[in-house]
């Protein structure tokens, strides 16, 4: 038997709930559990042992089933609260790092350490929640929220860092683009067309379907960005784009979601024309 306190009605009908439905399913299984209201703010969870194999599964499945409580339920509020500790600045801005240390939790990231902070936290909560459980001690769920899961907290923490360091990032690479952006649109343009082809890696065409080499490449950044903050912050291919000026820009490639391609499309907007790779003619482009 175990006994769960919970003080806000809310959250104990919601329990309430959410154990009622999942038992109802192991008793399916003949696992024979029950759980009743016995007082104002208890609950009473019950489990026959016809099997003691069965117990620690049981456990399981209770510490997996608050742990997604937890998560669906007060994770949001959490991380909001300790951006509001952890970033003095404008509320739309720590809406914004919240949005981005969400998206870090929910797995959408592919960075290796975002993975792993995502998996430990839950891994976290569940540990808390598990060891409880085989204590069979009573469960005060709000303090137990308050003092039992510190781990969990601290990685909530670690994950807010990483949302502040990435969202300064953005800041700062968002007011580089601009600042190209501003130069490109007033500076006079040299050439009427520029080539990209986009296979794998970027091969650059003059307007008169002439490749330029890395070197040439290289010399137009260096003869006019040597002393630029630009430099180090930009891809070399967009920095060359700079230079060359070009009225127009037309990509050839097969992700016109790449990331540069992107980027170009960001600061150039209307003047440049993506188009399948399949159109692109290694002689000509008269087709275009």
């Amino acid at each position: 038997m175990l006994a769960i306190y919970v003080k806000e009605e809310k959250s104990r009908q919601r329990l309430y709930v959410k154990m009622a439905q999942s038992m109802g399913e192991l008793n399916k299984l003949g696992l024979e559990t029950t759980i009743e209201q016995k007082e104002k703010n208890k609950m009473v969870l019950s489990f026959i042992k016809k099997d003691p194999d069965l117990t620690e599964s049981y456990q399981c499945f209770l510490a997996a089933l608050l742990t997604e409580d937890v998560l669906a339920t007060y994770e949001i509020g959490w991380l909001t609260e300790v951006a509001r500790e952890s970033y003095k600045s404008c509320e739309e801005e720590r809406k914004q790092i919240v949005a981005i240390a969400q998206s870090i939790l929910n797995g959408d990231r592919e960075d290796l350490l975002c993975k792993q902070l995502a998996t430990n936290r839950c891994r976290a909560l569940y540990k808390a929640f598990f060891q409880q459980l085989v204590s069979e001690e009573p469960l005060y769920y709000e303090a137990f929220l308050t003092f039992r899961i510190k781990e969990y907290t601290e990685f909530l923490m670690d994950c807010i860092e990483l949302a502040i360091d990435e969202y300064c990032s953005e800041q700062e690479h968002q007011t580089t683009v601009d600042a190209i952006r501003q130069t490109v649109a007033f500076q006079k343009t040299k050439r009427s067309v520029i080539y990209l082809v986009h296979n794998e890696t970027f091969r650059i065409y003059d307007d008169y379907f002439r490749e330029l080499t890395a070197d040439e490449c290289q010399f137009y950044i260096t003869e006019s960005f040597e002393n630029d903050a630009f430099v180090g912050k930009m891809e070399q291919l967009i920095l060359s784009l700079i230079e060359m000026s070009p009225e127009y820009i037309y990509v050839f490639t097969k992700q016109p979601d790449h990331h540069t391609i992107l980027l170009i499309q960001t600061i150039y907007q209307e003047r440049l024309k993506i188009y399948p790779l399949e159109r692109y003619v290694s002689t000509t482009l008269d087709h275009v």
